[in-house]
């Protein structure tokens, strides 16, 4: 349906220069169009959106980085002394470093780590007589060095199994990408829209311009035979007069008219980046009009492919990817915690440095909550917005409808007003030429002929309006089932 009925409006639409003036440079809608898509800001600002939400989106990839940490503690300590053992103070220096990792393909949390452990202490001990005198026993060394490299894994085997917690943020970022692609492009094409109803405009005003050019070279036509006329005594001085008047309304007309046409196309030309020059006049066939689409398949059309609805289905997506993660959230926590390291330790520095003794552990943890309140709330909502979404969506549906609806019958109509309007012009030619010749027998006044021709102008501009406000409708068809942006890119 798409290309049947547009194929019949694309080309055919500019297939004819209505203006007909010697020198001028005509331009299409397409040519237009094609030129403010590439010189106005909008359309490269609204590219920005999705490149916007892609880098966003890289900044939750932050998450699988690897990330150091460093804790250097020094602390100095004066127990009690409940003992004779009891140390009088302890001097403790640790350095724990290491490398953190959390891994999207199965949510788990890798870690390797190393460890330095200084101890210095002041122990009394205690002393043993002798026959010589007393002997120093410490009960254990002033000075003790610790080392450890290892590593530890935990994975999660209930909540966050699969990482899907962890890649969360990350999915529902590109949904976001997808929303602002779309919405951008919905944005593009209603400026398009528009544009391309402005360039309409200049057109009807040129066609508007070409009539009251007609009707002026007609009235100075009449003007000059009345003259020859009154010189032969065929007719009387009111008739010069009356002709004289005649061409200086229609004169009036044609210059408020070409002030009219130079402000649109000056418009136009900004918005196109200062394309069109003051030759430039417009190449589009008002009359051409292309067959109106069925309804049905106008409303399948736009069902099918419209930005408007596709950007609800893209936050419904988003909501229920959202939502298994809240359901993921409220699952308990049981994950698997192992670990190894080689530890060493001596009194020495040089002899601690042998790491060489083994530390394993494996374990389960295991966090229930209970009751869980704030995730069934969630739960809960996220639902209810679900729903709201899918009603607004079947409102977008009734609307996009209906407009289209209106569009179509309204086109309908005015295809048959433009029969009878070209019914209109052909009767008014008929009557001007009787009166033209009833007045040329001397049976008829010249104010009829003028009366005549005005109603004749009236009506071809009846026509054109007409049909202007058709090429419009046809316009904004295109824009609803999204084809008219996707149309000028087709021609560059």
């Amino acid at each position: 349906m798409r290309s049947g009925f547009w194929h019949r409006c694309g080309p055919a639409v500019v297939a004819i220069t209505v203006c007909g003036v010697s020198g001028a440079t005509a331009i299409t809608l397409e040519e237009y169009l094609a030129a403010v898509k590439a010189t106005h800001p909008l359309f490269v600002r609204e590219s920005l959106e999705s490149e916007i939400a892609a880098k966003h989106s890289e900044r939750f990839l932050g998450d699988q980085d690897w990330s150091v940490d460093a804790a250097p503690v020094f602390r100095h300590t004066e127990p009690p002394q409940r003992s004779p053992f009891d140390p009088e103070r302890i001097d403790n220096l640790r350095i724990d470093a290491g490398a953190t990792r959390t891994l999207w393909g199965n949510g788990s949390r890798i870690r390797a780590y190393a460890s330095t452990d200084f101890v210095d202490q002041k122990v009394s001990g205690f002393s043993i007589p002798s026959a010589g005198g007393s002997i120093d026993i410490p009960v254990s060394p002033s000075r003790f060095y610790q080392h450890a490299v290892g590593a530890t894994w935990s994975l999660p085997l209930l909540k966050n199994r699969g990482g899907s917690l962890d890649r969360l943020e990350y999915e529902l970022s590109l949904f976001d990408i997808d929303a602002s692609e779309v919405a951008a492009l919905e944005r593009q094409e209603n400026f398009v829209l528009e544009m391309a109803l402005r360039f309409v405009g200049w057109a009807l005003v040129d066609e508007q311009l070409r009539i009251a050019r007609a009707r002026l070279g007609l009235a100075e036509s009449e003007l000059e035979r009345t003259r020859k006329k009154f010189r032969a005594n065929l007719v009387d001085e009111a008739d010069v007069l009356r002709a004289e008047d005649a061409a200086h309304l229609t004169r009036n007309a044609v210059l408020l008219v070409e002030a009219r046409f130079r402000a649109t196309r000056a418009e136009l030309s900004t918005l196109a980046g200062g394309r069109l020059s003051e030759d430039d006049r417009p190449q589009f066939d008002l009359y051409d009009r292309p067959g109106v689409p069925g309804a049905e398949d106008a409303v399948r059309e736009v069902v099918d492919n419209s930005r408007l609805v596709r950007t609800i289905d893209i936050e419904r997506a988003r909501l229920q990817r959202f939502d298994v993660g809240l359901g993921e959230q409220s699952r308990p926590h049981l994950s698997l915690d192992v670990g190894a390291a080689l530890v060493g330790g001596a009194d020495e520095f040089d002899r601690s440095l042998e790491i060489k003794n083994p530390d394993i552990f494996v374990g389960l943890a295991l966090l229930y909550p209970l009751g869980n309140r704030t995730a069934k709330a969630d739960i809960e909502e996220t639902y209810l917005r679900s729903r709201q979404l899918e009603l607004t969506r079947n409102e977008t549906v009734l609307g996009l409808t209906a407009s289209l609806r209106g569009i179509l019958a309204e086109m309908s109509e005015l295809d048959a007003a433009v029969r009878e309007n070209t019914r209109r012009i052909e009767t008014a030619e008929k009557k001007t030429r009787a009166e033209q010749k009833l007045y040329d027998q001397g049976r008829g006044d010249l104010t009829f002929v003028i009366q005549s021709r005005d109603g004749e102008a009236v009506a071809r501009l009846g026509l054109a309006e007409t049909s202007a406000t058709f090429q419009s409708l046809a316009l904004q068809y295109r824009a609803l089932v999204d084809e008219l942006l996707s149309s000028v890119d087709e021609t560059k």
